[in-house]
């Protein structure tokens, strides 16, 4: 096996047995972490705090998860293909059976950051309306993204790479897996850091890392829904999320949730029965 091959099935592994353990030991934390901030400058710093926090925690999981991961699922795929299918170009005009450093340095910032920060951005929101429970909204969003996002690009029945990846049953599986690994590891890791942030815990540097990607929130789009959120949040102050607590609602946003679910997961089976 060459150096770079090597590199990359341990980096894969190693990142997939991490945000696994992550996944799994922060299964049962709430989704929401509730505050009751003070006053109209106590609710902006609150919902800053919940965006740093959502926004590190699908720049974390993106890399251990797309990133990483997939880059390695990218080799397996690769491996299992056969020789026929050595050199081709793929979906992402990368060769079959070549690692470059170039080629995984895109990959892990493309498809392990700026993607996955961009979904916590919907993430943030969208969990106001899940189950609170880390495993289950997790799971819940990760089948959303596949049933969006998902069918749109790395699922897609047109995709190439599953005319000329072998077997597609396999590569469905490990497509399906990286999504709702990612989603739950990210909704584990939101809570850890924003009660980090909200609480005023952890080291300095801590605090700064998980504070560094909202500080590059440069794309427009990205900045505006931001924004977005911080005025909702600073104008409602609480009064939305009193309103969703009732049974009533309560009883509405999980009957929702089911039929995103099935929505979800009736795309979702669709899009591998044309690919399969």
């Amino acid at each position: 096996m060459r150096p770079a091959n090597l590199i990359v099935s341990i980096l894969g592994i190693a990142a997939a047995t991490l945000a696994g353990a992550i996944s799994w030991r922060g299964r049962g934390l709430p989704v929401l972490v509730r505050v009751a901030p003070a006053g109209a400058r106590g609710a902006v710093l609150a919902s800053l705090r919940t965006l740093a926090a959502c926004m590190a925690a699908g720049a974390v999981a993106g890399i251990l998860v797309p990133g990483l991961f997939g880059r390695f699922v990218m080799r397996v795929l690769g491996a299992t293909s056969g020789d026929g299918v050595q050199g081709r170009l793929t979906e992402a005009e990368e060769r079959v059976g070549e690692i470059t450093f170039g080629g995984s340095f895109f990959f892990v910032v493309f498809a392990g950051i700026l993607i996955p920060v961009g979904l916590m951005l919907v993430y943030v929101v969208a969990r106001e309306l899940m189950p609170d429970r880390a495993l289950v909204a997790g799971a819940l969003f990760g089948a959303a993204v596949l049933a969006t996002v998902g069918v749109a690009d790395p699922l897609s029945p047109d995709n190439i790479d599953f005319q000329i990846l072998a077997p597609t049953w396999l590569a469905v599986v490990l497509v399906v897996m990286a999504a709702l690994l990612f989603a739950v590891t990210a909704a584990v890791l939101a809570n850890r850091f924003e009660r980090m942030l909200q609480a005023g815990s952890g080291a300095r540097w801590q605090r700064l890392l998980v504070y560094a990607p909202l500080t590059a929130l440069v794309i427009p789009l990205l900045l505006g829904a931001g924004i977005a959120y911080v005025l909702v949040r600073t104008v409602a102050q609480g009064r939305v999320r009193a309103a969703l607590d009732t049974r009533g609602a309560t009883a509405v946003l999980r009957l929702a949730g089911v039929a995103v679910l099935a929505a979800s997961l009736w795309t979702v089976a669709g899009a591998a029965n044309d690919i399969l």
